[in-house]
C-alpha cells in the first residue's frame, strides 16, 4: 500500500470583508480561491491521488453565486489525482437545495464527489483500496455528532485504508462554549475503526508539528488566513500512507495574506524603527496589519515617527494603527525647561512614576 493525499478545509470561498475599504475586502475575497488553486497545484506537485475537503469550503450556500460555483469546479478539476472528495461543513451544510442540487449536477462526469450521504465510499487509488467514512453536516448548528453511524458500522474493509471525514469541535482542542458545533471528543474518535480522522472546522492547524508520524487526529484548519484573529500562515497536510499502520503528515503553507494583530511599547525611535523593518520583511503587499502603539520616544523624533508610519501605510497591504507614543521626558529635564519652584516644575518634581511623568508633561504641553 502507497499512496498519498491532501487534506484541507474551511476555505469560505465567498467570504466577505466588510470592515475593510472595497478594494482591500475584494482582494481578501479573491484570495480564498486563489488559496484553492494553490491547494491543486502542491497536491499535483506531491503526486497525490486524493484531494480532501473536510467542510466549508463555502461561506455560504445561500449567497454563493453560479460564477463562483465554475470557478471553484474548474480549479479542483486541474486536480491530477483520481478523487477530489468534499465534505459538507456547517457553513456549507448539505440539504436538498438550489445550490447543491447545481453543484452535483455539474460535477457529473467528472473525479469530483460530494460525501453527501452517511455510508462507505469505497476508492482506489494508485491501486489500492481507501474508505472513506463521512460524517457531514446537515445543519448549520448541532449539539450532536454525526459519528452514530460510523459507531455503529460493522462491515469495516480491514485491508483498506480506512478515513474518517468529520467536521466540527474538537472537545479540548476547538472552543464551542455554546456546544453547537457537531462536537466531538479524541476518545470517540480514538475508538472508531478507522485508520485516520481527517476534521474541519478548526481553523488552526493541528497538531502543530510541522511533522507527525502515524497521528490519528489531524485537523487542517484553513489555508488562508481570515482575520487579524489568525495568527498563522495558512496550512494543509500532505499525508504519504505506507501501509495501515505506517503513515506520515507534513504541514504544508498554503497562505497568500497574512494578518497581524498587535501591541506594541517601544522606548526609543531606534526600536519603533527596528519594529517597522521586522513589518516590512518578506512579502508587505500580502501583509494585513493593526498595532496598538505606546511607550515613548525622544521628543526630537516626532516627525521620523509620522514619517514611519507613513511608510508602513504605503509599503504594507494593509496598516492600521493607533499611536499612544508619548514624548520622552525625565526629571533631568525638568530644571533645564521650568523656573525651579514653580507649579510646573513643582508638580512633574513629585512625579515618580516614569508613565505618568511623560504624560503628565505632554498634558501641560497641550494646555499651554
Amino acid at each position: 500500500m502507497a499512496f498519498s493525499f491532501l487534506a484541507t478545509s474551511d476555505l469560505h470561498i465567498g467570504m466577505k470583508f466588510k470592515n475593510y475599504s472595497e478594494n482591500v475586502s475584494k482582494a481578501l475575497h479573491e484570495a480564498r480561491l486563489r488559496s484553492l488553486e494553490n491547494l491543486v497545484k502542491i497536491a499535483n506537485e506531491k503526486r497525490c491521488g486524493l484531494f480532501l475537503i473536510a467542510g466549508d469550503l463555502f461561506e455560504s450556500t445561500a449567497d454563493t453565486n453560479r460564477k463562483y460555483l465554475d470557478e471553484v469546479i474548474s480549479t479542483l478539476r486541474g486536480f491530477n489525482g483520481e478523487y477530489v472528495a468534499i465534505l459538507p461543513g456547517n457553513h456549507d451544510f448539505f440539504n436538498i437545495s438550489n445550490f447543491w442540487v447545481t453543484f452535483i449536477n455539474l460535477i457529473k462526469d467528472t473525479n469530483i464527489i460530494v460525501l453527501n450521504e452517511y455510508r462507505q465510499y469505497n476508492l482506489e487509488i494508485n491501486d489500492e483500496k481507501v474508505v472513506l467514512y463521512p460524517a457531514y453536516c446537515d445543519l448549520k448548528h448541532s449539539k450532536e455528532n454525526r459519528l452514530d453511524w460510523i459507531k455503529e458500522y460493522n462491515n469495516f474493509d480491514k485491508e483498506a485504508f480506512n478515513i474518517l471525514v468529520s467536521h466540527g469541535s474538537i472537545k479540548g482542542i476547538s472552543p464551542d462554549l455554546k456546544d453547537e458545533y457537531f462536537g466531538m471528543s479524541i476518545d470517540e474518535i480514538n475508538a472508531l475503526n478507522v485508520d485516520i480522522a481527517i476534521v474541519g472546522h478548526m481553523h488552526i492547524n493541528y497538531p502543530f508539528a510541522i511533522n507527525v508520524k502515524n497521528e490519528k487526529l489531524l485537523i487542517p484548519g484553513t489555508p488562508e488566513p481570515d482575520g487579524l484573529d489568525c495568527k498563522h500562515e495558512g496550512y494543509a497536510w500532505i499525508v504519504e500512507v505506507l501501509d495501515k499502520k505506517n503513515f506520515n503528515a507534513i504541514k504544508v503553507k498554503t497562505g497568500i495574506y497574512r494578518f497581524i494583530d498587535e501591541r506594541c511599547s517601544i522606548n526609543s525611535y531606534k526600536e519603533l524603527e527596528n519594529y517597522k523593518n521586522w513589518l516590512l520583511e518578506g512579502n508587505p503587499r500580502q501583509k494585513v496589519v493593526r498595532v496598538d502603539f505606546s511607550g515613548s520616544i525622544e521628543e526630537e523624533r516626532s516627525n521620523d515617527k509620522n514619517k514611519c508610519f507613513d511608510e508602513l501605510s504605503r509599503k504594507l497591504f494593509y496598516f492600521e494603527y493607533s499611536d499612544n507614543i508619548r514624548k520622552k521626558f525625565d526629571k533631568n529635564q525638568i530644571d533645564k525647561e521650568f523656573v525651579r519652584d514653580s507649579l510646573p516644575h513643582r508638580i512633574l518634581s513629585s512625579i515618580d512614576d516614569k508613565e505618568l511623568l511623560e504624560l503628565a508633561y505632554e498634558n501641560r504641553d497641550e494646555h499651554n
